[in-house]
């Protein structure tokens, strides 16, 4: 099966949700200080030889911080997680910085800290973000909302949009 065959998902949010309902559960321990960017993106990772792997795929999920939202010169106001499904097992995970509350839900999706995603997934180089440092590859998963960041990602102008929109929802709720 090729890429794009797997990658048929590559779309919006709420559609990656339909098709993972257990992702909803996910959403709500991140309700009151993010909010979901409409888009996501779907990738097969590489090995540490740099072979394409064919036993899952990577979807990149971004939100906007609302707490760095208020500081205008945050380097930090739109984070990436990924979500890995392996379709032959059904297997889940989450890599995120998230809530000691969602990871002890009980939850099928089970929960991975950032670091072990770039250990697992980053292959050679720098896929994904991950910087090779010192003895540890540590992930660089933070945009700015002034474009500090994104620069280096090169968002396609539908993600420009999904951004802005994201960006603008999170100026206009109230303090979380």
């Amino acid at each position: 099966m090729n890429e794009q065959e797997r990658c048929r998902a590559v779309g919006s949010l709420s559609d990656l949700v339909m098709r993972h309902p257990d992702l909803r559960e996910v959403f709500r321990h991140f309700s009151q200080q993010f909010v979901p960017v409409a888009m996501n993106t779907c990738t097969i990772p590489q090995d540490a030889s740099g072979e394409l792997r064919d036993d899952c795929l990577v979807y990149g999920l971004y939100f906007v911080d609302r707490k760095e939202l208020r500081d205008p010169g945050s380097a930090k106001a739109i984070r990436q997680d990924y979500f890995v499904v392996w379709p032959q097992t059904g297997e889940m995970r989450y890599y995120s910085g998230q809530k000691k509350s969602w990871r002890k839900s009980g939850n099928p999706i089970r929960w991975r800290p950032i670091e072990s995603f770039c250990d697992e997934f980053a292959g050679p180089g720098e896929c994904y973000g991950c910087k090779p440092r010192p003895k540890r590859v540590l992930p660089d998963h933070w945009y700015g909302a002034k474009d500090r960041g994104l620069r280096r990602m090169k968002p396609q102008p539908v993600w420009r949009m999904a951004f802005d929109l994201a960006l603008a929802v999170g100026r206009k709720l109230p303090p979380a």
